[in-house]
């Protein structure tokens, strides 16, 4: 094993459909707690339920002329893992899980918009001060979301950042924030525009704030 593989670990999401998994190359973690922690980080935006109860992890191995996923005890990490290796990430299946997946709470969800220049972006300001001055839709279980926004907006004087938004033929990305602040951002992943359990996903709570950029 070269060195590089010595210190690090492939990650893979597990998905009903082999051709949706999502992999991962980290740094080798030193225990199974840390292993879930690295990848709720990582996978945690297109999980149905990203908690740390609702994670199994298993060791790809060889079995029988064909690789396996093995179930293994936690506390056996350091004897099971191995650097170089592949662990799977796998989310629990229960009755409770499957009907919670069918609520989804309405609310709140403001806009900020977003423009880039070059290297950086600049978002809208949000007010949180009198949150009924910021632009809102209700939160959307859906793609939708780009038809709510250019109705709430199709009123309105749409200056500067919003411009962009009511202009025919633009693409709308969405994005999610790590905090009210806006400090840092992610979007949503492509998949959210075709299959809603992956957008309602990691639509924000309501009430929440959703980032826009056309393009």
């Amino acid at each position: 094993m070269d060195n590089a593989k010595a210190q690090v670990l492939t990650l893979t999401l597990r998905s009903s459909n082999k051709d949706e998994d999502r992999h991962a190359v980290v740094r080798f973690p030193q225990s199974y707690e840390e292993a879930v922690a690295t990848a709720l980080r990582l996978f945690g935006p297109y999980m149905s339920n990203a908690d740390a109860s609702n994670i199994v992890l298993k060791y790809r191995i060889f079995r029988d002329d064909h690789w396996v996923w093995a179930d293994f005890e936690s506390d056996c990490w350091p004897l099971v893992v191995r650097p170089g290796g592949e662990v799977g990430v796998f989310e629990k299946r229960s009755e409770n899980a499957v009907a919670s997946k069918a609520l989804f709470w309405r609310g709140p969800i403001y806009l900020v918009f977003g423009e880039t220049k070059g290297s950086k972006t600049t978002w809208s300001r949000l007010n949180l001060r009198n949150p009924e001055l910021n632009t809102t839709i209700d939160r959307p279980a859906s793609y939708a979301a780009v038809e709510m926004t250019k109705d709430c907006l199709k009123y309105r004087d749409t200056m500067l950042f919003w411009k962009p938004v009511t202009e025919p033929g633009k693409t709308l990305t969405f994005y999610v924030f790590s905090d009210s602040k806006l400090t840092s951002w992610m979007p949503f992943p492509s998949s959210a525009s075709a299959d809603d359990d992956a957008w309602k996903a990691i639509v924000p709570e309501a009430p929440g704030v959703m980032g826009v950029i056309a393009t």
